[in-house]
């Protein structure tokens, strides 16, 4: 959802290339460009054992910084 919300306010996503996350193969295939755009851009961060957890939730604190980091980069 926060890479649509970041394309809908036409921001263009660059950073330094993302790196793999330890669990890359369960991000489901529709959504591995989604999450290595974000990454490289700085919007999101592994968690523990640089692990993205594509099945695991989000806390408040995880949202509220990627949500943050999208408004910041808006021009």
């Amino acid at each position: 959802m926060a890479h649509r919300a970041a394309g809908l306010a036409n921001l263009k996503l660059a950073g330094s290339s993302a790196t793999s996350f330890a669990d890359q193969s369960d991000i489901a295939d529709y959504a591995a460009k989604a999450v290595q755009d974000m990454q490289a851009a700085g919007i999101l961060n592994d968690k523990a054992g640089n692990k993205f957890v594509p099945s695991g939730l989000a806390t408040r604190a995880e949202a509220a910084k990627a949500i943050y980091s999208i408004l910041s980069k808006i021009e």
